[in-house]
C-alpha cells in the first residue's frame, strides 16, 4: 500500500528545477503544495548518498567498529522470520544459531 502523499518522479524533477532556479524553501513548498519540512527532507534524501543508511556505532573496548548495512539487514530478516510454535512459546533460537547447529551435530545420532 503506497503512502497517500508519496513523492513521485515528476515531483522530484520539479523540486530539482525549482531549487536550481533559486527559489527559497518556503516558496518551493507553496509551489508544490507541500510543507517546508517535506520539501527540505526530500531534497536532503535526494542529495545525500547515505541518507537511508542506518548509522549505528558499535564499540569493542575503545575501538570503533563500522557495521555494514548488509549485516543489519540480515539481522532484521532473521528477527522477523516466522518461528515454530515451540519457538514462539519457549524462545527457541533461529535456525543456524542454536548450540546444536553451531556444533554441526543437529540431526546426527550418536
Amino acid at each position: 500500500m503506497a503512502k497517500e502523499n508519496a513523492w513521485t518522479a515528476d515531483e522530484d524533477d520539479r523540486l530539482r528545477e525549482l531549487k536550481e532556479a533559486g527559489l527559497t524553501w518556503p516558496m518551493i513548498g507553496c509551489e508544490m503544495n507541500r510543507t517546508l519540512r517535506s520539501v527540505m527532507g526530500r531534497w536532503f534524501r535526494m542529495t545525500h548518498k547515505n541518507a537511508g543508511r542506518r548509522e549505528v556505532i558499535v564499540y569493542a573496548g575503545d575501538q570503533r567498529i563500522d557495521v555494514p548495512n548488509e549485516v543489519w539487514e540480515e539481522r532484521e530478516a532473521r528477527l522477523s522470520a516466522p518461528k515454530t510454535l515451540t519457538g514462539s512459546l519457549m524462545g527457541d533460537p533461529p535456525i543456524g544459531y542454536s548450540a546444536l547447529h553451531m556444533r554441526g551435530s543437529y540431526g546426527r545420532a550418536y
